[in-house]
Protein backbone atom coordinates (compact mmCIF):
# COMPACT_ATOMS: atom_id res chain seq x y z
CA UNK A 1 0.00 0.00 0.00
CA UNK A 2 1.61 3.25 -1.17
CA UNK A 3 1.10 6.44 0.81
CA UNK A 4 1.26 9.96 -0.65
CA UNK A 5 1.31 13.13 1.44
CA UNK A 6 -0.20 16.23 -0.20
CA UNK A 7 0.65 19.61 1.32
CA UNK A 8 -0.79 22.83 -0.11
CA UNK A 9 0.95 26.01 1.04
CA UNK A 10 0.61 29.75 0.51
CA UNK A 11 3.23 32.29 1.61
CA UNK A 12 4.20 30.31 4.73
CA UNK A 13 7.75 29.27 4.00
CA UNK A 14 8.83 29.03 7.65
CA UNK A 15 5.83 26.91 8.64
CA UNK A 16 6.24 24.70 5.58
CA UNK A 17 9.91 24.00 6.37
CA UNK A 18 9.09 23.21 10.00
CA UNK A 19 6.42 20.78 8.82
CA UNK A 20 8.82 19.21 6.31
CA UNK A 21 11.39 18.75 9.08
CA UNK A 22 8.72 16.95 11.07
CA UNK A 23 7.92 14.60 8.17
CA UNK A 24 11.61 14.08 7.41
CA UNK A 25 11.91 11.98 10.57
CA UNK A 26 9.41 9.50 9.12
CA UNK A 27 10.40 9.45 5.43
CA UNK A 28 10.51 5.65 5.46
CA UNK A 29 6.78 5.66 6.29
CA UNK A 30 5.59 7.33 3.07
CA UNK A 31 6.30 6.84 -0.62
CA UNK A 32 6.02 10.38 -1.93
CA UNK A 33 5.19 13.89 -0.83
CA UNK A 34 3.72 16.52 -3.11
CA UNK A 35 3.91 20.18 -2.18
CA UNK A 36 1.64 22.54 -4.08
CA UNK A 37 3.01 26.01 -3.45
CA UNK A 38 0.62 28.82 -4.28
CA UNK A 39 2.99 31.54 -3.09
CA UNK A 40 4.09 34.39 -5.30
CA UNK A 41 7.65 33.14 -5.50
CA UNK A 42 8.81 29.57 -6.02
CA UNK A 43 11.06 27.92 -3.42
CA UNK A 44 11.52 24.75 -5.45
CA UNK A 45 15.33 24.72 -5.31
CA UNK A 46 15.35 24.90 -1.51
CA UNK A 47 12.70 22.20 -1.11
CA UNK A 48 14.15 19.74 -3.63
CA UNK A 49 17.69 20.24 -2.30
CA UNK A 50 16.72 19.61 1.33
CA UNK A 51 14.10 16.87 1.19
CA UNK A 52 13.88 13.40 -0.37
CA UNK A 53 10.76 11.93 -1.94
CA UNK A 54 9.32 15.42 -2.45
CA UNK A 55 7.82 16.77 -5.65
CA UNK A 56 7.32 20.49 -5.72
CA UNK A 57 4.65 22.13 -7.87
CA UNK A 58 4.41 25.90 -8.08
CA UNK A 59 0.85 27.00 -8.84
CA UNK A 60 0.65 30.76 -8.21
CA UNK A 61 -3.14 31.01 -7.95
CA UNK A 62 -4.47 30.66 -4.39
CA UNK A 63 -7.09 27.97 -4.01
CA UNK A 64 -6.91 25.21 -1.42
CA UNK A 65 -9.32 23.08 -3.44
CA UNK A 66 -7.33 23.44 -6.66
CA UNK A 67 -4.10 22.75 -4.82
CA UNK A 68 -5.51 19.53 -3.36
CA UNK A 69 -6.88 18.52 -6.76
CA UNK A 70 -3.48 19.10 -8.37
CA UNK A 71 -1.91 16.96 -5.66
CA UNK A 72 -4.43 14.21 -6.30
CA UNK A 73 -3.81 14.30 -10.06
CA UNK A 74 -0.04 14.14 -9.58
CA UNK A 75 -0.05 11.47 -6.86
CA UNK A 76 0.66 7.77 -7.21
CA UNK A 77 -0.35 6.55 -3.76
CA UNK A 78 -3.19 4.22 -2.84
CA UNK A 79 -3.71 6.27 0.33
CA UNK A 80 -3.64 10.06 0.11
CA UNK A 81 -2.84 12.04 3.23
CA UNK A 82 -3.88 15.70 3.10
CA UNK A 83 -1.79 17.78 5.46
CA UNK A 84 -1.62 21.47 6.23
CA UNK A 85 1.72 23.25 6.11
CA UNK A 86 1.82 23.95 9.84
CA UNK A 87 1.55 20.62 11.60
CA UNK A 88 3.91 18.45 13.63
CA UNK A 89 3.54 14.81 12.64
CA UNK A 90 3.58 12.42 15.56
CA UNK A 91 5.51 9.14 15.70
CA UNK A 92 3.57 6.23 14.19
CA UNK A 93 0.90 8.46 12.63
CA UNK A 94 1.64 7.39 9.06
CA UNK A 95 2.08 3.74 10.04
CA UNK A 96 -1.19 3.89 11.98
CA UNK A 97 -2.95 5.24 8.89
CA UNK A 98 -1.58 2.42 6.74
CA UNK A 99 -2.45 -0.17 9.36
CA UNK A 100 -5.97 1.22 9.80
CA UNK A 101 -6.70 1.15 6.06
CA UNK A 102 -5.20 -2.36 5.76
CA UNK A 103 -7.40 -3.69 8.55
CA UNK A 104 -10.56 -1.80 7.55
CA UNK A 105 -11.15 -2.40 3.86
CA UNK A 106 -14.62 -0.86 3.99
CA UNK A 107 -13.37 2.51 5.29
CA UNK A 108 -12.39 5.07 2.66
CA UNK A 109 -11.84 8.30 4.62
CA UNK A 110 -10.47 9.11 8.06
CA UNK A 111 -9.74 12.35 9.91
CA UNK A 112 -7.31 13.19 12.64
CA UNK A 113 -8.01 11.79 16.05
CA UNK A 114 -6.45 12.45 19.39
CA UNK A 115 -4.99 9.61 21.42
CA UNK A 116 -3.87 11.95 24.19
CA UNK A 117 -7.30 12.91 25.46
CA UNK A 118 -9.35 10.08 26.88
CA UNK A 119 -11.94 12.11 28.76
CA UNK A 120 -15.47 12.68 27.55
CA UNK A 121 -16.57 16.19 26.84
CA UNK A 122 -18.72 17.50 29.63
CA UNK A 123 -22.40 16.98 29.06
CA UNK A 124 -22.94 20.66 29.59
CA UNK A 125 -25.43 21.78 26.99
CA UNK A 126 -24.58 25.11 25.43
CA UNK A 127 -25.41 26.86 22.17
CA UNK A 128 -22.26 25.62 20.44
CA UNK A 129 -23.06 21.99 21.30
CA UNK A 130 -26.68 22.35 20.29
CA UNK A 131 -25.74 23.83 16.91
CA UNK A 132 -23.16 21.12 16.27
CA UNK A 133 -25.79 18.50 16.93
CA UNK A 134 -28.40 20.16 14.78
CA UNK A 135 -26.21 20.64 11.72
CA UNK A 136 -23.62 17.94 12.19
CA UNK A 137 -25.61 14.82 13.05
CA UNK A 138 -23.88 14.58 16.42
CA UNK A 139 -25.19 13.10 19.61
CA UNK A 140 -24.82 15.73 22.28
CA UNK A 141 -24.05 13.10 24.92
CA UNK A 142 -21.31 11.43 22.87
CA UNK A 143 -19.20 14.44 21.92
CA UNK A 144 -15.48 13.96 22.42
CA UNK A 145 -12.73 16.46 23.05
CA UNK A 146 -9.78 17.02 20.78
CA UNK A 147 -6.91 19.45 20.61
CA UNK A 148 -5.27 21.69 18.09
CA UNK A 149 -2.03 23.51 18.64
CA UNK A 150 -1.70 27.27 18.58
CA UNK A 151 -0.94 27.17 14.86
CA UNK A 152 -4.68 27.53 14.39
CA UNK A 153 -3.94 31.21 15.04
CA UNK A 154 -1.11 31.29 12.50
CA UNK A 155 1.76 30.67 14.93
CA UNK A 156 3.63 27.45 14.34
CA UNK A 157 4.72 25.96 17.66
CA UNK A 158 8.48 25.56 17.65
CA UNK A 159 8.39 22.76 20.19
CA UNK A 160 5.30 20.66 20.63
CA UNK A 161 5.19 19.11 24.07
CA UNK A 162 2.08 17.12 24.89
CA UNK A 163 2.68 17.53 28.60
CA UNK A 164 2.19 21.30 28.46
CA UNK A 165 -0.97 23.30 27.98
CA UNK A 166 -0.21 24.80 24.58
CA UNK A 167 -3.32 23.20 23.11
CA UNK A 168 -6.73 24.61 22.34
CA UNK A 169 -9.77 22.47 23.04
CA UNK A 170 -11.96 21.75 20.01
CA UNK A 171 -15.06 19.74 19.21
CA UNK A 172 -14.83 20.28 15.48
CA UNK A 173 -13.17 18.16 12.85
CA UNK A 174 -10.58 20.41 11.28
CA UNK A 175 -9.34 20.19 7.71
CA UNK A 176 -5.70 20.15 8.76
CA UNK A 177 -5.09 16.40 8.41
CA UNK A 178 -7.13 13.65 6.81
CA UNK A 179 -6.52 10.61 4.65
CA UNK A 180 -8.54 8.77 2.03
CA UNK A 181 -8.26 5.91 -0.40
CA UNK A 182 -7.54 6.85 -4.00
CA UNK A 183 -10.43 4.67 -5.10
CA UNK A 184 -12.86 6.93 -3.21
CA UNK A 185 -11.71 9.93 -5.25
CA UNK A 186 -11.68 7.98 -8.51
CA UNK A 187 -15.21 6.77 -7.86
CA UNK A 188 -16.60 10.27 -7.42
Amino acid sequence: MKLTIIIPTLNRKKSLFQTLESYKKYKKDYDEMIIIDQSNESIENEVVREYEKVRYIHYPFPSLTKARNIGIAESKGDILVFSDDDIEILPNTLNNIKKFFSENKDVSLIGAFNEFEKEKLSKKINLKNILSCLIGKRNIFKLKKGHVVNSIFGNFPVDINFDTNNFIETEWAMGFFFACRRKLIEKW
